[in-house]
């Protein structure tokens, strides 16, 4: 039995074509979703292994109010991760982090949402997030620049 090279290359591009036309251009694919272009207010914190996409919740935040952060933990192959995440935030200009302790949450299907983010001042804040997931540690960073509203 012989395949054509048109039959190969018709069977890739159509397949090509379903991918495109499933994920488009970001109306059927959530900005949250692992391996998804970036929009909606979602921004993304890298790691040498993992990356989380995250909003936050009111975006953006007011000074001296609690805010919470929605996110998504991903491999760098684009899986969503299970484990028990953690952040918290620092200013490393002021060497300081936040009042405020954010509460743990695990990631069930790679999603977990925190509470008790507060930034008491404007300036450069770095979101630390922290993953355990079976015997491994996992971290991933995002510089956020929070301006006083």
């Amino acid at each position: 039995m012989s395949i054509s090279i048109a039959t190969v290359l018709g069977k890739q591009v159509r397949l090509a074509l379903g991918v495109m036309l499933a994920v488009g251009a970001g109306a059927t694919v959530s900005a949250m979703e692992c391996g998804a272009r970036v929009a909606d207010g979602v921004r993304v914190a890298f790691g040498e292994a993992i990356y989380v996409k995250f909003k936050l919740e009111p975006a953006p935040p007011a000074l001296g109010d609690l805010f919470v952060v929605k996110a998504l933990v991903c491999s760098r192959a684009h899986a969503r991760l299970d484990g028990m995440l953690s952040a918290d935030a620092v200013m490393p200009a002021h060497g300081h982090g936040m009042n405020y302790a954010v509460k743990t949450s695990a990631a069930v299907n790679g999603a977990a949402m925190l509470e008790g983010f507060l930034w008491q001042m404007p300036g450069l804040w770095r979101m630390q997030f922290r993953l355990e997931a079976v015997g491994a540690t996992y971290r991933a960073a995002y510089d956020y620049e929070f301006a006083a509203h």
